[in-house]
């Protein structure tokens, strides 16, 4: 194998390494930036939370200051609701026109079920896809471990070139010392 053979491969092995890199890095960025918007939108509902906790409490108050007033308004609402008792013949014939209304129930009942039929063949087709997922993941873990197996092969054939380098820098010291003594025309 050339030199320039090793370097090309070198080069291959670097950009290949280079590659998984920034794709990690990207996933790493993303990871990031969802963090920061789950943080984002946590820190908005603790404010939001604050806010109507805030509100609550003011309304607690200015119904503990104005219980007087409240009582005065629910006795008035008791009378209100005697009186309404006695219109309870024209609250029946309302009744009954709502009943007529109830007869387009069936058909909504029907809807719903079609609906509900549409929503358990879009979960069949959610399964599948899960399992598809799943299996890209597991190929990307197997895909990963090969390249990492590579590299760690790569680096012992890097190590083995350098000791065959040595080695034959080493043979050669008589020949050039010969060729001190001795030169060839």
């Amino acid at each position: 194998m050339t030199t320039s053979a090793v370097l090309s491969e070198q080069e291959m092995i670097n950009e290949i390494a280079k590659k998984y890199s920034d794709s990690m890095n990207i996933g790493v960025e993303r990871q990031i930036f969802i963090g920061k918007r789950v943080t984002f939108m946590m820190r908005g509902l603790l404010v939001v939370t604050g806010f109507i906790l805030i509100v609550l409490f003011v309304v607690l108050l200015m119904l503990s200051t104005h219980m007087k007033a409240l009582i005065i308004t629910v006795d008035t609402m008791n009378h209100h609701f005697t009186t309404m008792t006695k219109d309870v013949e024209k609250m029946k014939i309302v009744v009954a026109d709502m009943d007529k209304s109830v007869d387009k129930l069936p058909l909504m009942l029907a809807r719903i079920k079609t609906m509900q039929s549409s929503v358990k063949e879009m979960s069949q087709d959610i399964t599948p896809l899960a399992q598809h997922m799943h299996s890209i993941s597991n190929n990307m873990n197997i895909i990963t471990q090969d390249v990492q197996s590579m590299s760690s092969t790569f680096v012992v054939m890097d190590r083995s070139v350098m000791d065959i380098s040595q080695d034959v820098n080493q043979l050669s010291k008589p020949m050039k010392n010969f060729n001190k003594w001795i030169p060839l025309p």
